[in-house]
Protein backbone atom coordinates (compact mmCIF):
# COMPACT_ATOMS: atom_id res chain seq x y z
CA UNK A 1 0.00 0.00 0.00
CA UNK A 2 1.48 3.34 -1.07
CA UNK A 3 1.53 6.21 1.44
CA UNK A 4 -1.39 8.50 0.65
CA UNK A 5 -1.00 12.23 0.30
CA UNK A 6 -3.95 14.55 0.13
CA UNK A 7 -4.74 15.51 -3.45
CA UNK A 8 -6.91 18.52 -2.59
CA UNK A 9 -4.00 20.84 -1.87
CA UNK A 10 -0.67 21.11 -0.12
CA UNK A 11 -1.90 19.67 3.17
CA UNK A 12 -1.34 16.04 3.97
CA UNK A 13 -2.97 13.24 5.90
CA UNK A 14 -0.28 11.07 7.44
CA UNK A 15 -1.00 7.77 9.16
CA UNK A 16 1.43 5.72 11.22
CA UNK A 17 2.28 4.14 14.56
CA UNK A 18 4.37 4.71 17.65
CA UNK A 19 7.66 3.02 16.78
CA UNK A 20 8.57 0.55 14.06
CA UNK A 21 11.09 -1.73 15.80
CA UNK A 22 8.71 -3.94 17.80
CA UNK A 23 10.10 -7.48 17.78
CA UNK A 24 6.63 -9.05 17.73
CA UNK A 25 6.03 -7.35 14.35
CA UNK A 26 8.29 -9.90 12.70
CA UNK A 27 5.78 -12.04 10.85
CA UNK A 28 2.61 -9.91 11.19
CA UNK A 29 4.28 -6.83 9.68
CA UNK A 30 7.76 -7.72 8.42
CA UNK A 31 8.63 -10.83 6.47
CA UNK A 32 10.80 -13.20 8.53
CA UNK A 33 13.68 -12.88 6.08
CA UNK A 34 13.83 -9.05 6.22
CA UNK A 35 16.76 -7.97 8.46
CA UNK A 36 15.97 -5.55 11.26
CA UNK A 37 18.12 -2.81 9.73
CA UNK A 38 15.70 -2.76 6.79
CA UNK A 39 12.54 -2.55 8.88
CA UNK A 40 12.33 1.25 8.74
CA UNK A 41 12.49 1.29 4.94
CA UNK A 42 9.84 -1.42 4.84
CA UNK A 43 7.66 0.53 7.27
CA UNK A 44 8.09 3.75 5.29
CA UNK A 45 6.98 2.03 2.10
CA UNK A 46 3.49 1.74 3.65
CA UNK A 47 3.19 4.50 6.25
CA UNK A 48 4.31 8.12 6.15
CA UNK A 49 4.88 9.04 9.80
CA UNK A 50 6.29 7.33 12.87
CA UNK A 51 6.36 8.62 16.43
CA UNK A 52 9.57 8.23 18.40
CA UNK A 53 8.52 7.41 21.95
CA UNK A 54 12.06 6.61 23.10
CA UNK A 55 13.09 10.22 22.50
CA UNK A 56 11.27 11.07 25.74
CA UNK A 57 14.15 9.34 27.54
CA UNK A 58 17.10 9.89 25.19
CA UNK A 59 17.30 11.88 21.98
CA UNK A 60 18.83 10.05 19.01
CA UNK A 61 22.34 11.05 17.97
CA UNK A 62 22.67 13.11 14.76
CA UNK A 63 24.33 10.26 12.85
CA UNK A 64 21.43 7.95 13.70
CA UNK A 65 18.95 10.57 12.54
CA UNK A 66 20.90 10.85 9.28
CA UNK A 67 20.64 7.09 8.76
CA UNK A 68 16.90 7.13 9.44
CA UNK A 69 16.37 9.95 6.97
CA UNK A 70 18.38 8.10 4.33
CA UNK A 71 16.10 5.06 4.77
CA UNK A 72 12.87 7.02 4.22
CA UNK A 73 11.38 9.01 1.33
CA UNK A 74 11.30 12.81 1.39
CA UNK A 75 7.58 12.78 2.17
CA UNK A 76 8.10 10.76 5.39
CA UNK A 77 7.90 12.47 8.78
CA UNK A 78 9.26 11.66 12.24
CA UNK A 79 7.06 12.81 15.12
CA UNK A 80 9.29 13.26 18.16
CA UNK A 81 8.21 12.95 21.77
CA UNK A 82 9.91 15.68 23.80
CA UNK A 83 12.19 14.76 26.73
CA UNK A 84 10.52 14.01 30.05
CA UNK A 85 12.99 16.40 31.66
CA UNK A 86 10.87 19.18 30.17
CA UNK A 87 7.42 17.69 30.69
CA UNK A 88 7.72 15.62 33.87
CA UNK A 89 10.76 16.79 35.83
CA UNK A 90 10.55 20.54 35.21
CA UNK A 91 6.86 20.49 34.28
CA UNK A 92 7.37 23.23 31.67
CA UNK A 93 9.15 25.52 34.18
CA UNK A 94 12.50 27.19 33.40
CA UNK A 95 13.02 25.04 30.32
CA UNK A 96 14.14 27.61 27.72
CA UNK A 97 17.65 26.16 27.49
CA UNK A 98 16.24 22.62 27.29
CA UNK A 99 13.99 23.65 24.41
CA UNK A 100 16.90 25.27 22.63
CA UNK A 101 18.98 22.08 22.91
CA UNK A 102 16.03 19.95 21.81
CA UNK A 103 15.29 21.85 18.63
CA UNK A 104 18.99 22.19 17.83
CA UNK A 105 19.30 18.39 17.90
CA UNK A 106 16.14 17.98 15.84
CA UNK A 107 17.61 20.10 13.03
CA UNK A 108 19.25 16.88 11.86
CA UNK A 109 15.84 15.70 10.66
CA UNK A 110 15.59 18.74 8.37
CA UNK A 111 12.36 18.53 6.32
CA UNK A 112 11.51 15.10 7.73
CA UNK A 113 10.78 16.54 11.17
CA UNK A 114 7.10 16.27 11.98
CA UNK A 115 5.31 17.39 15.14
CA UNK A 116 7.16 17.58 18.46
CA UNK A 117 4.87 16.17 21.16
CA UNK A 118 5.06 17.42 24.74
CA UNK A 119 3.26 14.76 26.78
CA UNK A 120 2.30 16.08 30.21
CA UNK A 121 1.99 14.01 33.41
CA UNK A 122 -1.24 12.04 33.75
CA UNK A 123 -2.88 13.97 36.60
CA UNK A 124 -1.20 17.35 36.36
CA UNK A 125 -3.91 20.07 36.15
CA UNK A 126 -3.81 23.17 34.00
CA UNK A 127 -1.18 25.67 35.14
CA UNK A 128 -1.50 29.05 33.40
CA UNK A 129 1.89 30.56 34.44
CA UNK A 130 3.72 27.38 33.40
CA UNK A 131 1.97 27.22 30.04
CA UNK A 132 2.57 30.90 29.36
CA UNK A 133 6.29 30.66 30.12
CA UNK A 134 6.65 27.48 28.10
CA UNK A 135 4.90 28.88 25.03
CA UNK A 136 7.00 32.03 25.20
CA UNK A 137 10.19 29.93 25.17
CA UNK A 138 9.24 27.81 22.16
CA UNK A 139 11.21 28.58 18.98
CA UNK A 140 9.29 30.45 16.31
CA UNK A 141 7.27 28.27 13.96
CA UNK A 142 7.96 25.09 15.93
CA UNK A 143 5.39 22.41 15.07
CA UNK A 144 4.59 21.72 18.71
CA UNK A 145 1.80 19.53 20.07
CA UNK A 146 0.71 19.49 23.70
CA UNK A 147 -0.65 16.15 24.92
CA UNK A 148 -2.55 16.78 28.14
CA UNK A 149 -4.38 13.96 29.92
CA UNK A 150 -6.01 16.08 32.62
CA UNK A 151 -9.29 17.59 31.31
CA UNK A 152 -8.51 20.99 32.83
CA UNK A 153 -6.01 21.64 30.03
CA UNK A 154 -8.93 21.82 27.60
CA UNK A 155 -10.39 24.89 29.27
CA UNK A 156 -11.09 27.90 27.05
CA UNK A 157 -8.24 29.90 28.63
CA UNK A 158 -5.69 27.21 27.77
CA UNK A 159 -7.09 26.65 24.29
CA UNK A 160 -7.01 30.36 23.47
CA UNK A 161 -3.40 30.64 24.59
CA UNK A 162 -2.39 27.61 22.54
CA UNK A 163 -4.18 29.07 19.54
CA UNK A 164 -2.29 32.37 19.84
CA UNK A 165 1.01 30.49 19.77
CA UNK A 166 -0.08 28.08 17.00
CA UNK A 167 0.43 25.05 19.25
CA UNK A 168 -1.82 22.04 18.71
CA UNK A 169 -3.61 20.00 21.35
CA UNK A 170 -3.32 16.24 20.91
CA UNK A 171 -6.72 14.64 20.32
CA UNK A 172 -7.67 11.20 21.61
CA UNK A 173 -10.62 9.27 22.90
CA UNK A 174 -10.80 10.93 26.29
CA UNK A 175 -13.43 13.62 26.57
CA UNK A 176 -13.57 16.48 25.86
CA UNK A 177 -10.69 16.31 23.36
CA UNK A 178 -12.43 13.66 21.23
CA UNK A 179 -15.07 16.30 20.54
CA UNK A 180 -12.54 19.03 19.79
CA UNK A 181 -13.47 21.00 16.68
CA UNK A 182 -10.97 23.83 16.63
CA UNK A 183 -7.65 23.55 14.84
CA UNK A 184 -5.35 25.53 17.11
CA UNK A 185 -1.87 24.85 15.75
CA UNK A 186 -0.06 24.07 12.54
CA UNK A 187 -1.39 20.53 12.43
CA UNK A 188 -3.99 18.23 13.91
CA UNK A 189 -2.37 15.37 15.85
CA UNK A 190 -4.56 12.40 16.79
CA UNK A 191 -3.64 9.45 19.00
CA UNK A 192 -6.68 7.14 19.13
CA UNK A 193 -6.44 5.14 22.35
CA UNK A 194 -7.12 1.43 22.13
CA UNK A 195 -7.76 -0.27 25.52
CA UNK A 196 -6.71 -3.81 24.64
CA UNK A 197 -8.98 -5.40 27.27
CA UNK A 198 -12.00 -3.71 25.71
CA UNK A 199 -10.94 -4.10 22.08
CA UNK A 200 -8.60 -7.11 21.75
CA UNK A 201 -8.88 -7.03 17.95
CA UNK A 202 -8.20 -3.29 17.69
CA UNK A 203 -10.51 -0.32 17.34
CA UNK A 204 -14.04 -1.15 16.17
CA UNK A 205 -14.68 -0.36 12.53
CA UNK A 206 -17.36 2.18 13.41
CA UNK A 207 -14.84 4.08 15.54
CA UNK A 208 -12.37 4.13 12.66
CA UNK A 209 -15.09 5.34 10.29
CA UNK A 210 -15.78 8.17 12.72
CA UNK A 211 -12.11 9.14 12.85
CA UNK A 212 -11.91 9.01 9.04
CA UNK A 213 -14.73 11.54 8.77
CA UNK A 214 -13.10 13.88 11.29
CA UNK A 215 -9.73 13.57 9.57
CA UNK A 216 -11.24 14.52 6.21
CA UNK A 217 -12.94 17.52 7.79
CA UNK A 218 -9.78 18.85 9.43
CA UNK A 219 -7.82 18.33 6.23
CA UNK A 220 -10.41 20.18 4.15
CA UNK A 221 -9.96 23.13 6.48
CA UNK A 222 -6.36 23.40 5.35
CA UNK A 223 -4.62 21.44 8.08
CA UNK A 224 -1.96 18.74 8.03
CA UNK A 225 -3.39 15.77 9.92
CA UNK A 226 -1.32 13.12 11.71
CA UNK A 227 -2.92 9.97 13.10
CA UNK A 228 -0.60 7.79 15.17
CA UNK A 229 -1.70 4.49 16.70
CA UNK A 230 -0.09 2.92 19.76
CA UNK A 231 0.73 -0.78 19.78
CA UNK A 232 -0.36 -2.88 22.74
CA UNK A 233 0.09 -6.28 24.32
CA UNK A 234 2.13 -7.71 21.42
CA UNK A 235 -0.88 -7.70 19.11
CA UNK A 236 0.33 -5.45 16.23
CA UNK A 237 -3.07 -3.76 16.53
CA UNK A 238 -1.46 -0.41 15.75
CA UNK A 239 -0.65 -1.56 12.23
CA UNK A 240 -4.06 -3.16 11.81
CA UNK A 241 -5.83 0.04 12.90
CA UNK A 242 -3.62 2.23 10.70
CA UNK A 243 -4.29 0.07 7.64
CA UNK A 244 -8.04 0.08 8.23
CA UNK A 245 -8.16 3.84 8.73
CA UNK A 246 -6.16 4.35 5.54
CA UNK A 247 -8.62 2.15 3.67
CA UNK A 248 -11.58 4.17 4.94
CA UNK A 249 -9.85 7.38 3.89
CA UNK A 250 -9.04 6.01 0.44
CA UNK A 251 -12.48 4.57 -0.24
CA UNK A 252 -14.50 7.47 1.12
CA UNK A 253 -17.55 7.58 3.42
CA UNK A 254 -20.24 4.97 3.34
CA UNK A 255 -18.02 1.94 2.93
CA UNK A 256 -19.57 -1.16 4.45
CA UNK A 257 -16.68 -3.47 5.28
CA UNK A 258 -12.92 -3.52 5.26
CA UNK A 259 -11.15 -6.22 3.30
CA UNK A 260 -10.44 -9.16 5.56
CA UNK A 261 -13.08 -8.16 8.10
CA UNK A 262 -16.24 -9.28 6.30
Amino acid sequence: MEPRHDTQGTNHIRIGTVGWRHLHWRGPVYAPDVPREEWLASYASEFDVVELAESAYALPEPEIITDWCAATPESFRFAVRAPRQITHEKRLKHCASDLQRLFLRLEAFDLRLGPVIFTLPERWPFNLPRLSGFLGALPARSNAVLEAKDPSWHADEAREMLHRHAVSLCLHERKPCAEERTVMGRCTFIRPLVPVRQNPAGLPLEALRGWAGKVRGWNRRGCDVYVVFTDDARTANAVRNARRLRMFLDTGPGVGTVAGDA
